[in-house]
């Protein structure tokens, strides 16, 4: 899809979408060229000012304000793209046809950053809501695989790395399932995961403490089924006495 296209598809996205600042759409829109390739969006001043980061560029005395062109060099087109058809749908649909976990869940942890970047909390909520249903819930099920597993741990060591160490959305996320997900793997399994990992920054920290508590969660269901298993010969002896 060349340029134009893409553009005139971000017009015809934002006809119908209600003005979110309460009150008319602005009659006209701004040019964003994302990307190194500069990759081109037209999307309407009210949309884009959901972010207060891109709020301050439309509203700025600064030339992008008074050209209504802003240049996003740094950021990738198509991440800033699926930002933008959030904005204007309020709802994520993934880009991606791929059935693979790591392929999910690198997509869902680029919205995320790019999330983060703009202040868009409601949509960095949404990825984390998306990491619970399509990668690991927070009761990390018998049908967890280990593909999903390692897509979760690889995926938050690219979070982590790229988000401020303020966030906690993602970061709560993590500290809750990472322990249960350490207890559903093999050794085997673990040694697999942790061998790509750097143990470093509040990730490393995050992580190392995660494995203490699936140690601890490990000896809690030892003691159980040591209990379990002594009260059962415990009523075998019993029936053999009567």
């Amino acid at each position: 899809m060349d340029m134009l296209s893409e553009a005139g598809q971000a017009r015809s996205l934002s006809e119908s979408v209600p003005d979110m600042s309460g009150s008319r759409l602005q009659p006209g829109l701004f040019t964003l060229s994302v990307g190194p390739e500069n990759r081109l969006f037209e999307i309407h001043k009210a949309v884009l000012c959901q972010s207060p980061v891109l709020a301050r560029l439309c509203d700025s005395n600064f030339k992008e304000a008074h050209d209504r062109h802003i240049r996003l060099p740094e950021d990738d087109a198509d991440a800033f793209g699926k930002v933008l058809e959030y904005l204007y749908s309020q709802t994520y649909t993934p880009a991606t046809t791929s059935t693979s976990p790591s392929a999910l869940a690198s997509e869902m942890g680029d919205l995320y950053i790019m999330a983060d970047k703009y202040q868009l909390n409601l949509l960095k909520a949404l990825m984390v809501q998306k990491f619970r249903t399509a990668i690991v819930s927070t009761t990390v099920g018998k049908d967890t695989t280990a593909e999903n597993l390692w897509a979760l741990f690889k995926e938050s060591q690219h979070i982590y790395a790229n988000v401020p160490e303020s966030d906690f959305e993602f970061r709560n996320y993590f500290k809750e399932v990472a322990p249960q997900c350490l207890l559903r793997t093999t050794k085997s399994e673990v040694t697999d995961f942790l061998k790509d990992i750097k143990f470093e920054g509040s990730f490393g920290k995050d992580l190392f403490e995660a494995s203490i508590e699936a140690l601890r969660l490990q000896s809690i269901l030892l003691a159980d089924e040591k209990l379990e298993t002594a009260n059962l010969r415990a009523k075998q002896r019993t029936r053999t006495r009567y």
